[in-house]
């Protein structure tokens, strides 16, 4: 069973059975953060060229794979929404602590 800090089980995380599967759950776990991470640092026209590719494809499904950007559709879609949603809570929190 995995636990946290304070010795209360991780929700979410599947239970360790063996050192292979620990492995496993740290290198999915490296991997999604990679691609969040590549996704939040992309620049405006790199995201504006996904966004076109997407409208002139015919049939874009989350599997769809964008072999320049290392990506799959769902992925991007995802890590979009994240990263957007971070960048904004970050800028309420700037704006909040130089009106002070």
């Amino acid at each position: 069973m995995r636990l946290n800090a304070s010795g209360g089980k991780v929700w979410g995380a599947p239970e360790v059975k063996s050192m292979e599967t620990e492995a496993l759950w740290n290198a999915t776990k490296e991997k999604y953060q990679a691609q969040f991470n590549f996704i939040k640092d992309m620049r405006i026209r790199q995201k504006r060229n996904i966004f076109l590719i997407l409208r002139q494809c015919e049939e874009v499904t989350p599997d769809t794979f964008l072999p320049l950007y290392g990506l799959h559709c769902g992925e991007f879609a995802c890590f979009q929404i994240l990263a957007e949603h971070s960048r904004k809570e970050s800028k309420t929190e700037a704006a909040s602590c130089t009106a002070r």
